[in-house]
This record gives C-alpha cells, sequence and structure tokens, in this order.
C-alpha cells in the first residue's frame, strides 16, 4: 500500500467515523424534540454522555504516539515500503529452500537406487 492509499484509507476512516457521531447526535436530538419533559433529564442526558464518551474515547485512540512522536495508527511509506521488502526476500528465500528440497529428493533417489 502507497502513501497516497493509506492517506485516502484513512481520510474515508474518519469521515465514516464522524458521519457516525454526526447521525447519533442528530438521532439523540431527535429524541430530544420528542421527549417529554420528564422524560428529558434521564435518557436524554445519559445517550448525550455516551455520546461524548465515545467521542473522547474516538479523540483519545487517535491522539496516541509513538516515542518519536508520529501517530500509533499511521504507517510511514519508509515503514510500509521496508515491510514489503522483508515480504519480498521471504518469498525469495521460500523459493530457494523448495528449489534446494527438490534438488535433495533428486539426489536421495537416485543414491537410494
Amino acid at each position: 500500500m502507497n502513501e497516497t492509499t493509506t492517506i485516502i484509507v484513512a481520510i474515508v476512516a474518519a469521515l465514516s467515523l464522524a458521519l457516525q457521531g454526526t447521525l447519533k447526535a442528530l438521532d439523540l436530538l431527535k429524541k430530544r424534540k420528542a421527549a417529554t419533559a420528564t422524560e428529558l433529564p434521564s435518557s436524554f442526558a445519559d445517550e448525550w454522555r455516551e455520546l461524548h464518551d465515545w467521542t473522547k474515547d474516538l479523540y483519545t485512540w487517535h491522539n496516541l504516539r509513538d516515542a518519536d512522536g508520529v501517530p500509533v495508527w499511521y504507517v510511514s511509506s519508509r515503514h510500509a515500503q521496508s515491510l514489503e521488502t522483508i515480504a519480498q526476500a521471504i518469498t525469495t528465500q521460500t523459493e530457494i529452500l523448495r528449489n534446494q528440497q527438490t534438488a535433495l529428493d533428486a539426489i536421495r533417489d537416485k543414491v537410494g537406487k
């Protein structure tokens, strides 16, 4: 995944979460309008507090940073490229080992006859 794709995915995720929060807030406001004065203090306040807690948790999660000050949910392009290089090296080594195993099996078959 390149850096542009990572940024696009992060933006889409953030917009999705923001939309979800907005829809929940609108639902709460709709319930508030429908609630009677006696229902308002308990149900609306509790739901609004839940939305506030959810938003605060989301902020806290997005604000986590590593020792270098980089958000922990962000994968830098350098890091992603390093992981791709390691994965390619592992794939190459696996292919080499398979070829060696095939060659050893062929030698064993010839010596065993």
